[in-house]
């Protein structure tokens, strides 16, 4: 009963990426503080939101873009600004262009974070409510760094204030919550942590304070007649008391770039977790930055666990190597999708599947347009290259005479007695068509 069952809308897995939205990372890209802290602009200037919104809106001359990036010099600490980002004014010149820029037309939601920072005045004043300590050393601190909190009551009437005037001035969308896991409160005060028979205190996890928090955000975009878009960043986990009111989920930030995907990640986790089944979000995944960003094997075993996994709302395609196989392998499907009459075929789910291996390491996807056509994703689990046997069903899919095409090298392969063999290096992916011959 923690998590309530919420209505699926039609195309939920894909509306991240049908619908245009467009996510703000870090409160710089809405020209906050800088900090991940911020819940207002710099200075409370609401000229900047209302730039922003302009930006949204229409083509800004260079003449207004620079005079937004002057402003916002003379707002920022510089030496806060240079620790968190390296060179403060490059950065924040880059910053302002992109965002007042490429933000035009999207669904813009803003990033924030369980936290505020030591020298905002709301932060002075409520700190003995917010601090995850019985004792806040923050106290006359003109610093402006992450500090993290209790979401209690006046934590949540401040957010809410903010959030609403984001929606109003700055055309913001929706709430986007960083770090919304546990992190352990000693406050014996706010929280439900107490000290021991020992003196030491037993931490809370504050998970009922958050669900209220994501709760009221829900209540009050929908009061404003928002779809509530409320985006949770959990990073490797899934909390369902504080996820229920949530409609998005942002994973696999966990191990970046750390080697084929498939080794990252159970399964079991995937299936629980990433795809946002169990308390109904919609599925989005951090593109794999790091190390390895620009390796395209990698980005293929990326591609290849997501596509297999159903999980297509991601639209970093930005990181070149994933956005050059991204045509290849996965706009297929995404074009697919918004096609009427389209069943999917899950590896996971009960009903007969119409293409399938009996090697449980080769999961299969199957997207189909019954009697028209079909796209099949394959994706290796195997540690070792394999040549593998594949069972087509063709009455599921329509089809009476068929013809099997692989969309990489555009070659159709032999088809005998229903049955086709590919040979697979450890962990590559495949992806076919199918259609009426």
């Amino acid at each position: 009963m923690a998590s309530p069952v919420k209505p699926r809308l039609s195309g939920w897995r894909y509306k991240w990426y049908t619908d245009n939205y467009s996510l703000l990372g870090t409160d710089i890209n809405w020209f906050g503080a800088g900090n991940c802290g911020s819940f207002y602009p710099a200075g409370e200037n609401m000229y900047f939101w209302k730039m922003l919104k302009l930006g949204n809106e229409e083509h800004l001359t260079q003449a207004q873009i620079n005079k937004v990036y002057h402003l916002l010099e003379k707002s920022y600490n510089p030496v806060a600004f240079k620790n968190a980002f390296g060179s403060p004014v490059e950065h924040l010149k880059g910053d302002v262009n992109y965002n007042l820029t490429e933000r035009y037309h999207t669904d813009m939601i803003f990033y924030y974070n369980r936290a505020s920072f030591p020298a905002a005045p709301e932060c002075q004043t409520f700190m003995d409510e917010w601090s995850l300590n019985n004792f806040p050393d923050i106290r006359g601190s003109k610093e402006i760094w992450e500090w993290d909190v209790v979401p209690s009551r006046s934590y949540q009437d401040m957010a809410l204030y903010w959030f609403k005037k984001s929606f109003k001035i700055a055309g913001n969308k929706g709430v986007y919550i960083d770090n919304w896991a546990f992190d352990p409160s000693y406050n014996t005060m706010m929280t439900s942590a107490y000290k021991q028979t020992n003196g030491k205190i037993m931490p809370s996890t504050g998970v009922w304070k958050m669900r209220e928090y994501t709760k009221r955000i829900f209540i009050m975009m929908n009061q404003l007649h928002m779809k509530p878009i409320i985006f949770l960043h959990e990073t490797s986990t899934e909390i369902l008391p504080i996820d229920d009111f949530a409609t998005v989920r942002y994973d696999w930030e966990w191990h970046y770039s750390q080697g084929d995907v498939q080794d990252r990640f159970p399964r079991s986790y995937i299936l629980m977790v990433s795809t946002g089944n169990l308390p109904g979000n919609w599925p989005v995944l951090l593109s794999d930055h790091g190390a390895l960003e620009g390796n395209p094997w990698t980005q293929k075993t990326y591609l290849g666990v997501m596509i297999v996994h159903d999980l297509l709302g991601s639209i970093d395609t930005w990181v070149p190597q994933l956005g050059k196989l991204w045509k290849t392998y996965k706009e297929p499907f995404l074009k697919m999708a918004q096609e009427k009459g389209l069943i999917v075929y899950n590896y996971w789910g009960d009903r007969k599947q119409p293409f399938y291996s009996k090697n449980y390491d080769f999961p299969t996807i199957i997207y189909s347009i019954p009697k028209q056509k079909a796209l099949v994703g394959i994706t290796s689990y195997a540690n070792k290259n394999e040549n593998v046997d594949f069972i087509i069903k063709p009455e599921i899919l329509g089809f009476t005479n068929y013809k099997v095409i692989d969309i990489n090298t555009g070659k159709q392969i032999d088809v005998k007695n229903n049955k086709i063999n590919i040979f697979f290096k450890k962990h590559d992916m495949v992806v076919l068509k199918i259609t009426k011959e």
